[in-house]
Parts: structure tokens; sequence; C-alpha cells
């Protein structure tokens, strides 16, 4: 493949102004079709058992309203229909099949693969190297699906030149503003996807909705919902929600800082939900903001930690260590922790951050390693135990 120059944002808007250059899709135009958007009514609204982020809301069979928390409200116009006149003007219109996405967000990249969607990909902001999904490694190794740059700083003239229909970010985005504004400054739809902000891990999950009706997978996106929270009720239909053993999730920062999801995101409610408690639940953050995690100092861990039953070690930011006498030797305070001391230390594989459609198998690890000792006879998908 030849490789392509990567412009700074500023260089490309004063190509595009200099040049007369833009991008936009013919289909996505409005136009007098005969539909006024105004005479048309809502005929369906879909059920969404845990999520609270979007909201999905049929218009006949052409039209879809996708709602979005932060995000805005993205139109889906099913393929061969015509855009409606009088539409908001800060709605975005996309305009099915969508076949030429670039994903920035790994997680939404995972959804798209358990719908068998990943034919509408195109383009993404993770290198081959970087999955710990070996299907989609493949794919970006074979080239295709083409690596067109990292969120903060994506190939704009590839993007053009595939015909980029959308582009989805995560919140990641927010940190580079100007990237975002170029995007859709070259008529490219970009929606921020927030599912890692919901409360309840179910809720992330049922996410993969909002990619069903994007790719036109609705069906297959419900049964795959479906199937994961019949097996995993059926695994935990005798577990008592937060009263059994205590665990703590947590990683070591490079400057030797502790860090902690904050009580009540979605990793201590996959704790809760297995039947444990969270032993950090009386931590209170002093910034009050929306990330789901903080830095702490080792003494405030060491007093809200040091008797849990379980410690839970999250690889998936620097990698993890792979036996005790590793991990005491970043922090040799925590010898003095119970669950050191009676090897009940865990650590999380790279592929939970990226494979987000395995919530459910997560749950299902954390229920195994929080019940009594030797009971956990389950094998484990997403956890390994330091020895």
């Amino acid at each position: 493949m030849k490789k392509r120059m990567i412009l700074p944002a500023v260089a490309l808007v004063l190509l595009f102004t200099l040049g007369g250059c833009s991008k936009e899709k013919e289909e996505n135009k409005t136009e007098a079709t005969g539909i006024d958007w105004t005479t048309l009514e809502a005929t369906e609204t879909m059920d969404l058992s845990y999520a609270t982020g979007f909201s999905v809301t049929d218009y006949g069979s052409d039209y879809t309203l996708l709602s979005l928390e932060e995000s805005g409200d993205f139109l889906v116009v099913a393929e061969g229909a015509k855009t409606p006149s009088n539409l908001p003007e800060d709605w975005v219109v996309l305009q099915q099949p969508l076949d030429h996405v670039y994903v920035a967000s790994s997680g939404a990249m995972d959804y798209l693969r358990v719908i068998d969607a990943l034919d509408g990909v195109s383009m993404t902001g993770t290198k081959a190297e970087d999955w710990s999904i070996p299907e989609i490694a493949a794919l970006v190794e074979s080239e295709e699906i083409i690596y067109a740059g990292k969120y903060s700083n994506p190939d704009y003239e590839y993007l053009i030149d595939d015909g980029c229909d959308l582009a989805i970010e995560n919140t990641m985005i927010y940190h580079s503003p100007e990237v975002k504004e170029t995007i859709e400054s070259v008529g490219i739809p970009t929606l921020v996807e927030r599912s890692s902000y919901e409360a309840n891990p179910m809720g992330r999950m049922e996410w993969v909705k909002l990619y069903g009706v994007l790719m036109n997978r609705r069906e297959e996106a419900q049964e795959f919902f479906d199937a994961q929270v019949t097996k995993m009720q059926d695994t935990l239909q005798n577990a008592e929600e937060g009263d059994g053993n205590t665990a703590v999730y947590f990683y070591i920062n490079t400057a030797g800082g502790i860090n902690v999801r904050k009580p009540g995101d979605y990793i201590s409610q996959m704790i809760s939900m297995a039947g444990g408690r969270y032993a950090m639940k009386e931590l209170v953050g002093e910034i009050e903001d929306n990330s789901t995690s903080m830095t702490i100092q080792m003494e405030s861990f060491y007093a809200y930690a040091k008797d849990a039953d379980v410690l839970i070690y999250n690889g998936s930011i620097y990698g993890a260590p792979l036996t005790l006498e590793d991990l005491v030797a970043q922090q040799p305070l925590l010898a003095d922790f119970k669950a050191v001391k009676n090897h009940r230390v865990y650590a999380t594989t790279g592929d939970m951050y990226q494979q987000v459609s395995g919530t459910c198998e997560m749950i299902l690890d954390f229920y195994a390693i929080l019940g009594d000792e030797g009971a956990n006879e389950r094998e484990l998908t997403y956890l390994y135990q330091l020895q």
C-alpha cells in the first residue's frame, strides 16, 4: 500500500479552503423529496433494558432517530430512501448502507465484530500489532481494514479518498477537539460513543443494539444480547448481590501511584453483580468529574484494601505482573495485604479492554474468584491467578 502523508488539522483546513475541496456524499444532502419530516410520526421506540446513554426511535421502516447523550442526534436513513426536508439543523444524516466506516473506538469495533458487520468497516485507528482480538488483527494486517491513523492524528486525505461515511470515536476525541472539527468540516459524520459511561455493565453491553441499527443488523444484535444475558442469569441465579467477599480492582502507574476504579462505575457494579463487595466503596474523589477511575497514594490504598479478600490487577494499561513476587517488587507494602498472603490475587488479560462484548464472561470470572476458596472451578476467560 502506498504510504500517505498525514496532514496536521490546521494545514488540512487551509488546504480545503484554498483548494475549494470538501467531501459531502450526495446521498446525504437534503433535497426536495416530497417527504416533510414535520409530518412524520414515531411508530416505535426500542425497548432498552439497561442502557441510558442512547435511545432509538423508528419513524416507519425508512427512518430511525438515534439520540446519544452529549454526541447528538443521528437520523439513519434506509438504503434507497430519501432524506426528508425540514430536519432540525443540528441533526446528522446517516445514509445506509454504511460501508466505509472509520472506527477509532476499539470497543465499537468489537460490537461490530459480534454482529458480523466488519464488512462495513474500511478503516481503523488501531494498528494491527495493538489489537488483542486475533480476528481484527488479521484483517488489519492483511489491509482488508486499513490503519488510517490514530484518533488524534488520522489520515484525513485517506478518509476522504476512501469515501468515509461515518467516523466512530470514543470520548478521547474530546481531548483533540480540533480533530473532530476537521473531520466534520469535510462532511464526514462523527459519532462519539459513550458505552463505557454506563453505570450498569449490562447497559454497556446493550450498546450492541445501537450498532445493530447503524449497520442494519438489528436481529443479530438482539440475539447476541439476549444470549449473553441468559448465560449470565443462569449462572448467577444463586448469587447474593453485594453480599460476598470483598475485592479491589487496581493497577500501579509509572509514578508509583495506585489507580483504582471509582465506586459505582461499571467495574465495581460487575463485582457486585457477581456477589462480591467493592472494598473502595467509601472512597470519594477529590475532584468531581465523569472519569471512571482515580489515582490515590499507597497510604490511602493500604487503608482501604489491606484486608480485602481478593485483589484484581488491571493489566490492560501497562500490562500486569506474572507472579506475586513481581507484584510485591513493584510495591513492597503489598506483602502485608490479606489477599497477597492468601494467594488470592488475579490479573486481567489485555483483551478485556478491547473485547467489551465479553462483559458477561468477565462477570462470570468475577463470580468464580469471589466465591469461597476452592469453589472457583470455572475456567477463567479474562483473568489469571498470580502464583
